[in-house]
């Protein structure tokens, strides 16, 4: 399947805002890292496209909105207890918007180890993460890790058990958890995804 420029302005019509700027860049790098990390049945692209969108703003954005300082003293994300700036620098970026230094770290561990001829920090030079390879690539990343090919590929209207929630969840639902941490916007994701399937058959 070839993800085209036309596939993702479908399915994200508030692309236009920025008169398409990411969209060539998206759509050559989803189509080189899709491959690589077997993301490749239709239910895969349908979720993964339409979660990017709505993280992304309709791919308007491959960095956080949010200045990120509400972060600074993020623990949990590996960033310092102190307010030094580090929840600015290490704000959301890519298309699932990796974020704190934890994420930052362990992308530049990966990267490294799968290409070490062609290291990178992304925790020194964030910013890589918003140039179209890196940004497909992290999000590429953050779903295989964390299995979300399985339940992406599943019919709508399964049901997986989740212990930590204790309640079960739709495959649209499991998979806007993992990416978001909870349901936030989840009428919004919906509708990205109810385009996708209407696009991508």
């Amino acid at each position: 399947m070839t993800i085209t420029v036309d596939i993702l302005k479908a399915i994200a019509p508030g692309s236009k805002k920025t008169n398409y700027k990411h969209l060539p860049g998206l759509a050559l790098w989803m189509n080189h890292w899709f491959p690589a990390f077997k993301i490749d049945s239709i239910g895969e692209v349908r979720h993964f496209l339409s979660q990017g969108a709505h993280e992304t703003d309709s791919f308007n954005a491959l960095e956080e909105y949010a200045s990120g300082n509400a972060y600074d003293t993020r623990i949990d994300l590996g960033n310092t207890p102190q307010i030094d700036g580090d929840g600015a620098r290490l704000k959301g970026r890519g298309i699932f918007m990796t974020t704190g230094a934890f994420n930052y770290k362990k992308a530049t561990l990966e990267w490294n180890e799968r290409f070490p001829e062609e290291e990178r920090d992304f925790f020194t030079n964030p910013d890589l993460l918003e140039e179209p390879e890196y940004a497909v690539w992290s999000a590429c990343l953050y779903w295989d890790q964390r299995g979300l090919d399985v339940v992406a590929s599943m019919p709508d209207s399964s049901r997986i058990w989740v212990k930590k929630l204790n309640r079960y969840l739709f495959p649209i639902e499991y998979i806007t958890w993992r990416i978001n941490g909870g349901f936030n916007h989840f009428k919004e994701r919906k509708a990205f995804y109810e385009r996708a399937k209407n696009i991508i058959k």
